[in-house]
């Protein structure tokens, strides 16, 4: 995954990340888009994007965004490396990506498991 220039940089205001990223996601559902040869995104998975950045409470992080294999992929510059992917109507989420203590949650709805996936990544600073 290729991050996109600018998205996050730490002098703008939250409203203005959001911004970029609605943008972003609009763009990418072409596959003439500027940012990813030949990958686009649904809308539903653009909607679903930002319903849940539209959720993130005020003193939570905005997360990077990116496209990945046609979904949207959202990660944390933590230390649990939070990775969220949204593809259509599903989530799947990985706390602890790329180390031996990774712990999967896929195949979440959006529409059944919206809850979850906000206690998901509200509680990825958790030792759990």
């Amino acid at each position: 995954m290729r991050s996109l220039p600018g998205i996050l940089v730490r002098d703008t205001t939250r409203e203005e990340q959001l911004a970029k990223h609605f943008d972003t996601l609009s763009l990418c559902l072409h596959k003439d888009n500027p940012y990813y040869e030949n990958q686009s995104i649904t809308p539903e998975s653009a909607m679903n994007a930002e319903k849940i950045l539209l959720a993130l409470p005020p003193e939570e992080e905005i997360p990077r965004i990116g496209i990945d294999d046609d979904q949207v992929m959202m990660h944390w510059d933590d230390a649990n490396r939070f990775i969220l992917l949204v593809d259509g109507s599903q989530v799947h989420c990985v706390k602890r990506a790329t180390t031996p203590e990774a712990t999967y949650h896929e195949n979440l709805s959006m529409s059944n498991d919206f809850e979850i996936i906000m206690r998901l990544i509200s509680s990825r600073h958790d030792g759990n």
